[in-house]
């Protein structure tokens, strides 16, 4: 099965939201990122690559109950594989990437409505259908390909067959 799965698995569970959240950042990131080679700067270095980071980590760290929920399965059936099982891996990580864009969206969007000045669900109610939607379809997306990165790094550590 490798040499350490359970190394992998943890690392994967700790890492990888906030790995999703700065695919996330850099993909909405283009133009602090050709600002930044156009004319260096420690400014422009910090809007393109400091500040997402942060925020990344920030979003990470908020993703990390719903990452163990959803990778624990992964760490209790471990030693019953013979192979490390890249599907269920992928499986997973997608899946908690999904419920974490959603629940996030939901959070945002209600914390917005309760501390607008004039609070009217009914008001927002297409609104926030389309931005829960998106940032689920998002978070699925985005925890997908790091799971997958993950992985390949994982095989090329060897950490994991």
């Amino acid at each position: 099965m490798g040499k350490h799965p359970h190394a992998f698995a943890w690392v994967s569970m700790l890492a990888g939201p906030s790995f999703s959240a700065f695919l996330m950042m850099m993909l909405f990131n283009g133009s602090a990122l050709s600002q930044l080679l156009r004319e260096p700067s420690w400014f422009y270095f910090s809007l393109a690559f400091y500040q997402p980071t942060l925020i990344s980590l920030a979003l990470g760290a908020c993703a990390l109950p719903v990452s163990g929920f959803f990778l624990w399965r992964l760490l209790k059936n471990l030693p019953t594989f013979e192979t490390f099982p890249g599907q269920f891996f992928v499986l997973n990580a997608t899946m908690a990437g999904a419920i974490f864009g959603f629940l996030l969206s939901v959070m945002i969007n209600f914390g917005f409505e309760l501390f607008s000045s004039k609070p009217d669900i009914a008001s927002i109610r297409g609104e926030m259908f389309i931005s829960v939607v998106i940032s689920t379809i998002m978070g699925a997306m985005l925890s997908f390909v790091a799971s997958h990165i993950c992985l390949a790094m994982g095989r090329l550590a060897k950490w994991i067959n």
